[in-house]
């Protein structure tokens, strides 16, 4: 096929990090790859360990801050796989280019607030958050609000990329890590009695996340 007009073609970021992400996974799984159904891997992970069950759905602007009745609810400790477009509906379109017609080329990014998530909390006082990143590497710290004592509670966002995945961690601001000779047992309440009931024992060299608002109040 051949033309004297120049042929323009539009593609997103979205379809150059597929690809990109197609050819790094056969050359590291070869075959394996092409056994596996699609849309198996998913391009977020989140994981939850606040010590509170959550309610999470995608943020797309104002109608996206609207308590959503079929979010996806996570439960505390656990760690789900998360994705903002679902592949099957999207459409290979085959269409017919005629002669001396001009098509542009532009790479286009999404928007701003198309990888963000709203986290909404199970039989607790505190607000919604609205608008937490998980498209770009950090972490980021948000105020829970109202505030049930002097300070105000914070919940942590961090994001990590893995094997071409996105780990996003929801967590207390507070960690304790037992760099000690011996294991701790460590109970989160007033005068060291556990509010939840339990004593969680930190191993050597392990970490243990404080929950969100146990530690504050």
């Amino acid at each position: 096929m051949t033309s004297n007009e120049r042929l323009n073609v539009n593609l997103s970021t979205a379809f150059i990090e597929l690809f990109l992400e197609t050819l790094n996974s056969l050359s590291r799984e070869s075959e394996h790859v092409l056994q596996k159904p699609r849309g198996i891997r998913a391009p977020y992970r989140i994981r939850n360990l606040t010590g509170i069950t959550l309610r999470l759905w995608a943020d797309g602007g104002r109608t996206g801050r609207e308590t959503r009745p079929n979010a996806t609810v996570i439960n505390d400790g656990e760690t789900i796989d998360w994705r903002f477009d679902d592949w099957r509906t999207m459409r290979e379109v085959s269409f017919y280019i005629p002669s001396r017609t001009i098509i542009d080329v532009t790479f286009k990014h999404a928007p701003s607030g198309d990888s963000n998530i709203t986290v909404q909390f199970v039989d607790q006082v505190w607000e919604k958050l609205s608008g937490v990143p998980v498209d770009k590497e950090g972490e980021y710290t948000f105020a829970l609000r109202p505030r049930t004592e002097k300070y105000y509670n914070r919940l942590l966002c961090e994001v990590k990329v893995e094997a071409s995945t996105k780990i996003v961690t929801l967590r207390s601001t507070y960690r304790v890590h037992n760099r000690t000779l011996y294991p701790l047992e460590i109970a989160v309440g007033e005068g060291g009695e556990s509010s939840s009931g339990s004593i969680v024992v930190v191993k050597l060299g392990m970490t243990c996340r404080g929950l969100c608002g146990a530690v504050i109040s």
